[in-house]
């Protein structure tokens, strides 16, 4: 019995060795490579001298790479925000629709749709919107009402979270999806319960149901920050960081330094700063997971 447990083991790992080393290759493998050309001085091809932590003095004292995680802080909290209350909002009138007798599941499709397009779909869409040249402004004007003004994507202080809005567009459905399985779990004798006791359901939902998923919360949160990670074909199709650096974000300084200006090695210093960055988020996130899983 231990012999055949051993060969299946060794089965399994032979099975999976060949992804593993892929997987190894691929991503570690990389890693290290770009790790090693960010100490050295290559622009257009990788060079082999040695300039130590040069490259990351620079990173870290360019303002724009400082100014580009702000950027990426705000639009990553408006995003996860907005979209995490409408998916909540929605999936709660759904369900309190489906309660009733509705039907909703045409409802729930077409809020699913927007995750099914990508990023860069999505961005192309909320540009030409958001355009005052082509979009919604020009429209209303065009209907006779000549001080309407919806040129948000143009200006500094609102492109940021013009950008939000229509990530939050993106990945509402996602949310949606997540707290509208919660809201099927609930127990039907709950629901019984309180219409015997005359309660109503707004209390119901407010007092009982929404405390119940709060680990549908943290899958919502964990799967949006992925989302927010995701972003970067958003901000090239809609701004491309514009106005000026207004929309600037980490990866779109990185892709500009190594791909643009020819900078190889100080956009490989950035990459691994921006890796390190996510590193220090989601390591103590999973550790923490992982050790609520063990059995005690």
């Amino acid at each position: 019995m231990r012999r055949r447990l051993v060969s299946g083991r060794v089965a399994a790992a032979l099975a999976l060795a060949p992804a593993a080393l892929l997987l190894g290759v691929a991503f570690y493998g990389f890693l290290g490579w770009t790790a090693a050309i960010s100490l050295t001085s290559s622009r257009l091809l990788p060079r082999a001298d040695f300039v130590g932590a040069a490259n990351y003095a620079a990173v870290m004292g360019d303002r724009r790479f400082v100014e580009s995680f702000g950027n990426l802080l705000v639009f990553g909290v408006a995003l996860v925000a907005t979209a995490a209350l409408a998916g909540l909002a929605l999936a709660v009138v759904l369900d309190w629709l489906d309660r009733r007798g509705r039907r909703t599941g045409l409802a729930e499709t077409v809020f699913l749709y927007p995750v099914a397009v990508s990023w860069l779909v999505t961005g192309l869409v909320w540009q030409w919107i958001l355009n005052p040249s082509l979009g919604l402004e020009r429209s209303v004007r065009a209907w006779g009402i000549e001080t309407f003004a919806f040129d948000h994507l143009v200006r500094p202080g609102t492109a940021l979270y013009a950008l939000a809005l229509a990530g939050a567009w993106h990945v509402a459905g996602m949310a949606l999806a997540v707290f509208s399985a919660g809201l099927r779990g609930v127990d039907p004798d709950l629901w019984r319960a309180a219409r015997v006791e005359g309660v109503g359901a707004h209390r119901v939902y407010l007092h009982v149901v929404l405390p119940m998923l709060g680990p549908h919360a943290m899958t919502v949160l964990l799967l949006l920050a992925f989302g927010v990670a995701r972003a970067f074909d958003l901000v090239v199709a809609m701004t491309g960081g514009g106005p000026g650096y207004a929309t600037d974000m980490p990866a779109l300084y990185v892709y500009d330094h190594m791909f643009a200006r020819g900078h190889l090695a100080v956009g490989a210093a950035a990459a691994v700063v921006l890796t390190l960055a996510a590193a220090a988020i989601v390591v103590p996130y999973l550790s923490l997971a992982l050790t609520r899983r063990r059995p005690a």
